[in-house]
């Protein structure tokens, strides 16, 4: 009998395996090709516009691996922009006892959603 929580990963016929880890706007993000990822705001893009990452900090293609110190030279992650939107509104309360003092405030974080195009790698002289 199998256990209930164990995922098993099954190579489809044409799919590569092939992923790259990302910075972009202080966070890391691992993306496949064909993927729709939510990222921090990008203020100068506008839609369908083809946004570039550079820092790409880890490669693989399912066969070799390759991690940057701190990027991989030659690597990068094509996207194309969707859509802008915001997170759901976050509420902060403050509250001072004793002296009646309360104070709330409402945060709602930019954010902007890409579709991952092509994870390319070119072989430098630099590069492993």
């Amino acid at each position: 009998m199998a256990a209930t929580g164990a995922k098993k990963y099954t190579k489809t016929s044409g799919k590569t395996r092939e992923f790259a880890v990302v910075a972009t706007g202080g966070k890391q993000y691992l993306v496949r090709d064909g993927e729709i990822l939510r990222i921090e705001h990008l203020p100068r893009v506008g839609v369908d516009d083809a946004v570039e990452f550079e820092h790409v900090l880890l490669y693989s293609d399912g066969e070799r691996t390759i991690v940057g110190a701190p990027d991989i030279p030659g690597a990068r992650v094509t996207a194309t922009l969707r859509k802008h939107g915001r997170n759901r509104k976050i509420t902060i309360l403050r509250f001072h006892s004793k002296t009646r003092h309360r104070r709330k405030k409402g945060h709602q974080q930019r954010h902007s959603e890409v579709r991952i195009g092509a994870i390319t790698f070119e072989k430098t002289n630099t590069a492993a």
